[in-house]
């Protein structure tokens, strides 16, 4: 009887496999994850109506609910916004040391709850060319997986340093010196969407040219690792540039002009932040702006909300070509369209 063997799979092959699991990881992410964005939603529009009725009393506990819900949902549309390949090409120097730990302050409470003794050690003044908004989704995901999956009562330490081969951040169940070994992220056997959390992770981290590591030990405790490249060239203070005044993120909204002595006009809003915009107008329009003009901005969102700007000043203008239209500086603005503003940039920066 003739013997046949195993013929090792080709390159082709292979990469058909991978490209199928991808797609499976995809739709069970985007499946899981519009499930958990539609509950927390009717959290929110359960809470804000509860709020509403209560007109004679602080509904305080009522919106901080809706808040958190809110924020948890932005969270998770980030999560499949990253996690379908679409990375930001907007990067810059940052600290690295203070964007972590600001994320330790925003999850602290998480390990609070479940009585896990967190750790931080991190080393002050580390610089890296990322994107910040991406990033650190990277490590609210990493946090968030150990803050529900670590066992409760334990322990937990993270630690950022400097070492001869990069930069490296580590997150560990504990600080024991013993040896780990490579173990795949989908054996975990952990909940779908704090899994799915750590491929974000890592499609961010290897976006940035680094590596991701998931291991574990004899004692079955988890660590993770970002692998970084580290230019000490960056570690200087006189190469640190301040951020822009205010994040200006890209949108597609809606908006009206008024000129003074003029009936409103139509525009299109492309970018935006909380002290200024840039707005496409029409060729026949754009005679019409001047440098230094003062004029009102109504923009409209999807949610139907519209936020009014009653001062603006025409820093800018742009006469011709595909980005026609004119840079705008919010000369006066409201508190509600301030907050209107401010939440719309960060759903927005990714």
């Amino acid at each position: 009887m003739r013997k046949t063997s195993l013929k090792t799979p080709s390159t082709l092959q292979t990469l058909l496999t991978q490209s199928y699991e991808a797609e499976k990881n995809l739709r069970h992410f985007s499946l899981v994850a519009s499930s958990e964005l539609n509950t927390l939603l009717a959290s929110v529009l359960g809470e804000l109506e509860t709020a509403l009725s209560l007109k004679n009393t602080h509904p305080t506990d009522s919106i901080q609910s809706a808040m958190k819900a809110a924020e948890r949902a932005v969270f998770l549309s980030r999560n499949i916004r990253y996690f379908s390949g679409v990375n930001s090409s907007h990067r810059e120097l940052t600290d690295l040391s203070q964007l972590i730990l600001d994320v330790i302050n925003r999850v602290e409470d998480a390990f609070q709850l479940r009585n896990i003794q967190f750790q931080a050690q991190i080393e002050n003044s580390v610089f890296a060319i990322i994107d910040s908004v991406a990033f650190e989704q990277a490590v609210l995901n990493l946090l968030w997986f150990g803050a529900h999956q670590l066992p409760e009562g334990g322990k937990a330490v993270l630690s950022l340093q400097v070492l001869p081969q990069g930069i490296q951040l580590a997150f560990s169940e504990d600080d024991s010196e013993s040896t780990y070994q490579p173990f795949a992220v989908e054996s975990l056997g952990a909940d779908s969407m704090s899994v799915l959390g750590l491929h974000v992770s890592r499609s961010i981290v290897e976006s940035h040219s680094g590596k991701f590591h998931c291991l574990k030990n004899s004692e079955q405790s988890l660590q993770f690792l970002f692998e970084m490249p580290f230019d000490s060239r960056l570690n200087k203070p006189h190469l640190y540039q301040e951020k822009r005044r205010f994040q200006r993120v890209t949108v597609n909204l809606p908006a009206e002009v008024t000129l003074s002595g003029k009936a409103p006009f139509r525009a299109q809003v492309s970018v935006l932040s909380v002290g200024g915009a840039f707005v496409a107008v029409s060729q026949d329009w754009m005679s019409f702006l001047k440098v230094d003009d003062t004029l009102s901005l109504k923009i409209f969102t999807e949610s139907g909300t519209c936020i009014e700007i009653p001062q603006a000043r025409v820093a800018n203008l742009h006469p011709t070509g595909s980005y026609c239209g004119a840079g705008l500086e919010f000369k006066e603005l409201e508190g509600k369209a301030k907050n209107l503003l401010a939440a719309l940039v960060r759903t927005h920066a990714s």
